[in-house]
């Protein structure tokens, strides 16, 4: 993956990918409603112990945390077209970015509607989607003593089920 990345050939690949499946009648609509999201992949931490020097440490990957596990790797990120459920774009970055600062990455530039989890919320991501007459399907998260209201929550609800077309591709992917 490291030698296609420096040569520049993932990204063409990726192209000729979507372009043929649109040959095949798979046409995306280019990104008129995305839905994005992240997940955790681990990578080598360190050579084993019996003394083994196959498994080398990855010195590209980073060290994050969710919930209470740590994690040594990296994320994966995808934009899925809600008509198809195909995915129009994908990148990584070490554990330890943001989910929030890929965004802009996963987008095509058109979209109608974006939808994602709660980690991509943002007062001023809100604004710029009104601006440019986006739907911002991204979930509200509570503030700093203010919890979510119920008209909030049912908001987030229906926004999960549209969500769950990302959440199956990732469940396809980690088989």
């Amino acid at each position: 993956r490291d030698r296609l990345v420096k040569a520049g050939i993932i990204d063409r690949l990726f192209v000729e990918l979507n372009e043929m499946l649109e040959r095949h009648g798979k046409e995306l609509k280019r990104g008129q409603i995305t839905i994005t999201d992240a997940t955790l992949v681990d990578a080598a931490r360190r050579a084993p112990k019996d003394g083994d020097r196959s498994c080398q440490r990855d010195y590209d990957a980073r060290m994050t945390k969710k919930g209470k596990r740590v994690y040594y790797g990296y994320k994966g990120y995808i934009g899925v077209d809600r008509a198809t459920g195909l995915i129009h774009h994908a990148s990584f970055t070490p554990a330890n970015v943001h989910d929030s600062q890929e965004l802009d990455n996963l987008l095509i530039g058109r979209e109608e509607a974006i939808f994602a989890d709660k980690a991509y919320d943002s007062a001023v991501r809100k604004r710029s989607c009104r601006k440019k007459g986006v739907f911002y399907g991204i979930q509200e998260k509570g503030r700093r003593n203010r919890s979510l209201s119920v008209r909030q929550r049912a908001m987030n609800k229906r926004k999960s089920v549209i969500r769950n077309l990302v959440e199956r591709v990732f469940a396809h992917l980690k088989q």
